[in-house]
């Protein structure tokens, strides 16, 4: 935790005691599914200024007084589902795959992610392991690299149902086709556009959160064994990437890609 963790926290707690009776059912909200190591933290602190504490879940208090500095799991979620998503709630955030909108008939929710190339995303994801992952901390990149790359390399494609078994890779692109909105991590300043024409939202850009602090983590030897994996996500980018841009283009913003 930071200052801009505490800054937010002591914001929330505050909006949680003066507005949570201000706050009225409705029936539009929204579900940003993070993919982990897309700039997700980034984009929930701009979250975190489009709407007020007592509409999100979670907002700071909850993340971090409640939930030690994480999002509930997947199963806490799936038993606690009503506690977590009430007729209050605007914004719904978490690694949860697809599982909310698949569990909320009444109230479907507009859903957005942001997606980001596997071979950078799974770099960034061993200096995660490396440098706060107590489980790793002894290994090298190498052995990070082989200990995570199955789960990894299909990251993205599993949070939108893929099942190597199944092999139902078009059905997963079919989902990711169907998100109200798609941000991609390479491109966040067109994302944010696209976002904010999307739903009419005045989202803006701070401060990257979770950088790598070792900046030596593009070298050939790595990107080389991550490239040579039999990686679906791969597939799932490049959908994404046309996705977002056929998006962008209906909301009159032109990418250079």
């Amino acid at each position: 935790m930071d200052l801009t963790d505490v800054k937010y926290l002591l914001r929330h707690c505050v909006e949680m005691v003066t507005q949570s009776k201000s706050s009225k059912e409705n029936d539009v909200w929204y579900y940003f599914i993070h993919i982990p190591k897309t700039a997700g933290t980034s984009v929930r602190y701009m979250l975190y200024n489009q709407f007020r504490a007592s509409e999100i879940y979670p907002n700071n208090v909850d993340y971090y007084l409640y939930n030690r500095g994480r999002y509930v799991s997947l199963k806490d979620f799936k038993v606690n589902s009503e506690k977590y998503i009430t007729k209050k709630t605007k914004l719904l955030m978490g690694h949860f795959r697809m599982f909310p909108i698949n569990n909320c008939k009444e109230r479907t929710p507009k859903t957005f992610a942001f997606f980001r190339d596997p071979t950078y995303r799974i770099v960034s994801s061993i200096n995660y392991h490396k440098e706060k992952g107590k489980r790793y901390e002894r290994y090298t990149k190498e052995e990070i690299l082989l200990m995570i790359e199955k789960k990894e390399s299909q990251q993205m494609a599993k949070t939108f149902g893929y099942d190597s078994k199944k092999n139902n890779i078009a059905e997963t692109l079919d989902r990711i086709s169907g998100l109200d909105a798609i941000g991609i991590t390479e491109y966040m300043d067109f994302s944010i556009q696209n976002i904010n024409k999307t739903f009419g939202w005045k989202l803006s850009d701070i401060n990257h959160r979770n950088k790598s602090k070792n900046r030596k983590d593009r070298d050939a030897s790595i990107i080389e064994k991550i490239n040579s994996l039999d990686m679906v996500d791969a597939i799932v980018y490049k959908h994404a990437l046309k996705v977002f841009v056929d998006q962008c283009k209906a909301n009159g913003i032109f990418v250079n890609h």
